[in-house]
């Protein structure tokens, strides 16, 4: 009995672990399977996040858009009030080109009438410009002879007074007698006159008329300065230095000077242009280096010499602007005044400056003279 007691006991007691073990088996698989929702309900949690912050943005583009569309459609509202605008003034000016038209072609109608009435009073007009003109022309010639006579006459007068004939120039006649005011109040040791004949010509009877003699220079190579040297017309210098780039200009020059008797106050020298070096740039210049240095070995040391240089270069396209650098070189110590004429030349507006510059480098003193229609610059010794 206590046998049957104790198997039956035995039976519940595994049946009741066994449903313990079920139970427990049960729950295991529960919390795991909780554990699982768990994770599951964490990531659906992260993207509601996500959705949320998507579903913000969207809103907040969505709202961008909106104004965007809003905006536009006040600008096509604008837009479409100003083209209504435009029509209307549009439609209006056509009206007034309509009335334009209407008016041109009642001038048009008056202007052919008119240009019938101007045919002919050119005509008359024509008639009466030939009849002035004939007249103008007949008296300009009267005019041209009586000048003509009047200038003859004076030569003439001139000529038995003086024994000799006037000087004719081409120069402005202000700058010819500016030029001959300076020379007169310089007395210049020597003058070199480069590409200007009609100044040669000028200064050379300036100097006859206002001097007996020849002109003397004392030589820089003599001890005394009492000692002084005539000079013959083959050496340098004269009391004019004329130097011409062209062999047949110079000869003509020689004949000319001759002609007048003033050939001895004048030595004239041929120096065709030959290219330099200026600023870095080629440029054509007398070939006056030769002469420049045999006249400085007959130049005192403060000798004063006048420069003229004529307005050929210029005139081809050339400047003139390596003159002062030639002349510092080759005259280092004597008292120089430069003179340019013309001074309306576009290759030489910076001349000026140039000269300054070169000026203030070599530290010579210098200063512009007034002359008009011409460079002119006095530089010390």
């Amino acid at each position: 009995m206590e046998q049957r007691a104790h198997k039956e006991l035995q039976h519940k007691f595994e049946e009741t672990h066994g449903w313990f073990v079920g139970r427990k088996q049960q729950a295991e698989e529960r919390a795991e399977k909780l554990k699982s929702l768990q994770n599951e309900l964490n990531t659906k949690a992260e993207q509601a996040a996500s959705l949320e912050e998507k579903l913000k943005a969207s809103e907040e583009e969505r709202e961008k858009y909106k104004n965007y569309f809003a905006n536009r459609k006040k600008q096509h509202e604008a837009s479409q009030a100003q083209l209504t605008e435009a029509q209307q003034t549009l439609k209006e000016k056509d009206t007034i080109i309509s009335q334009l038209s209407e008016q041109l072609t009642t001038l048009q109608q008056s202007n052919e009438r008119v240009g019938r009435l101007e045919s002919k009073l050119e005509s008359l007009f024509g008639e009466q410009r030939s009849y002035i003109q004939q007249t103008t022309n007949a008296l300009g010639q009267h005019v041209t002879r009586s000048a003509r006579q009047q200038r003859d006459e004076h030569a003439l007068t001139h000529y038995l007074q003086h024994g000799q004939r006037p000087v004719s120039t081409q120069l402005p006649p202000g700058y010819a007698v500016a030029l001959l005011e300076h020379y007169d109040a310089t007395q210049h040791d020597v003058v070199v006159v480069l590409g200007s004949a009609n100044t040669t010509e000028l200064l050379a009877q300036g100097l006859l008329n206002t001097r007996s003699h020849a002109p003397r220079l004392k030589s820089s190579q003599q001890e005394s300065a009492e000692n002084e040297v005539t000079l013959s017309h083959a050496d340098l210098p004269q009391a004019i230095v004329s130097i011409e780039h062209q062999n047949a200009a110079s000869e003509a020059l020689k004949q000319r000077l001759h002609n007048k008797g003033t050939a001895r106050a004048v030595n004239t020298v041929y120096a065709p242009w030959v290219e330099c070096q200026a600023n870095g740039q080629a440029t054509l210049f007398y070939a006056v280096e030769p002469t420049l240095k045999r006249l400085n070995q007959w130049l005192s040391e403060n000798a004063r010499v006048l420069v003229i240089i004529g307005e050929d270069l210029p005139q081809a396209g050339h400047s003139r602007e390596i003159a002062l650098a030639l002349l510092l070189q080759q005259l280092p110590t004597q008292r120089l005044d430069i003179v340019l004429e013309g001074n309306q030349y576009p290759q030489e507006t910076s001349l000026k400056e140039s000269w300054d510059k070169l000026l203030e480098t070599r530290q010579r003193p210098g200063q512009w003279l007034t002359l008009p229609n011409a460079y002119s610059l006095r530089v010390e010794g």
